[in-house]
């Protein structure tokens, strides 16, 4: 009898000694890189949803929408400038195609226009809708409202980004000018390809933006792209310097490119939390408030005589401020961004 039970305890330890080196053969060799748990139904372990997240791939489940990224308002000669930053963060998924609509809304937050159009977005792409010149003046469109509709999804096998690339982009002036080569690496034709171009002042902010359209583009072409510009936008000269700017007084309910250059001083100086609107309210009042009280100033909340004077002084002496960089129209040509869309 104790023979009996010694050889049923081995084959017992045997079986599970097995088990355990079947386990961990597996677990390392195995061809499938998700765990177990990636396929039992059930949200557990890393997984962010049910069997995806964490280890697992994503479920359609978890895809993300198009995302609105930034907006950006900017003055043109002809009236207001407007780039949206859109994002598709799905990585496995395109978006073959989408509609939008734009609500253009001023102070009152009333709206004001309505903006519509199609576009499209590959695996992860990140691009821009861009409006070089919208018929308003500058500081009557406040704030945009963007609803994205009928969003059309395909995996990433169908719809995949063309190899159509830009090479030898300049900025040229006289006017204010992209140029470039346009290559397509692709054994295919491509019609209707837009470029565009973002420009930037030396601190960084949009100072203007266009685009143009080529017809279409042969395999293996290379083809020319001119994309000019607003005519008041001008190169910044590495030997150009600070100088005082604000000529006028200010106050609450003014408006315009003038209201919108203090507005940038004030959130360089880190006395704005916003970007500037080029109207002079309440969030404006305060913030020069704020810098009459570092200057021991009377806190008027208004741009008068002395709170001018002093805040000319304080540009004049920061040397390489990016203070008047920020409110420059003046163009850095090394911050020039080139996009090409184009739809496969």
């Amino acid at each position: 009898m104790r023979l009996f039970k010694q050889v049923i305890f081995g084959i017992i330890f045997v079986l599970i000694a097995g088990l355990i080196i079947y386990v961990i053969v597996s677990a390392v060799f195995s061809s499938d890189p998700y765990p177990s748990y990636c396929y039992d139904g059930v949200q557990n372990r890393e997984e962010e949803g049910i069997d995806c997240g964490g280890l697992c791939v994503a479920c359609d489940e978890e895809i993300s929408d198009v995302r609105i990224l930034d907006k950006k308002l900017f003055p043109t000669n002809t009236g207001t400038g407007l780039v949206v930053e859109i994002q598709n963060p799905d990585t496995q998924n395109a978006v073959a195609s989408f509609a939008y609509e734009m609500i253009l809304k001023d102070i009152a937050g009333s709206g004001v226009d309505t903006v519509d159009g199609t576009s499209f977005l590959y695996t992860g792409e990140i691009k821009h809708l861009v409006f070089p010149s919208l018929p308003f003046s500058f500081g009557t469109i406040t704030s945009v409202d963007i609803e994205i509709l009928d969003v059309k999804k395909v995996t990433k096998s169908d719809f995949q980004k063309p190899d159509v690339i830009t090479r030898s982009v300049r900025v040229q002036k006289d006017p204010i000018r992209v140029t470039g080569s346009l290559v397509n690496n692709e054994a295919v034709s491509f019609d209707d390809v837009t470029v565009y171009a973002l420009l930037y002042n030396r601190a960084g902010m949009l100072v203007g933006a266009s685009k143009t359209h080529i017809d279409d583009i042969e395999s293996l072409e290379t083809v020319q792209f001119n994309i000019v510009f607003s005519p008041d936008l001008s190169i910044q000269e590495e030997t150009s310097s600070v100088t005082a700017i604000f000529e006028d007084t200010m106050q609450r309910g003014d408006s315009g490119e003038v209201v919108r250059m203090l507005q940038g001083i004030l959130r360089e100086l880190g006395l704005l939390q916003r970007d500037p609107t080029g109207f002079f309210d309440s969030i404006t009042e305060d913030a020069l408030k704020d810098f009459q009280l570092e200057h021991n100033i009377a806190q008027t909340g208004m741009l008068d005589n002395e709170t001018r004077f002093i805040l000319n002084q304080t540009l004049v002496n920061k040397e390489n401020s990016d203070s008047a960089d920020h409110v420059s129209k003046k163009v850095d040509p090394t911050k020039t961004k080139v996009f090409v869309d184009i739809q496969r």
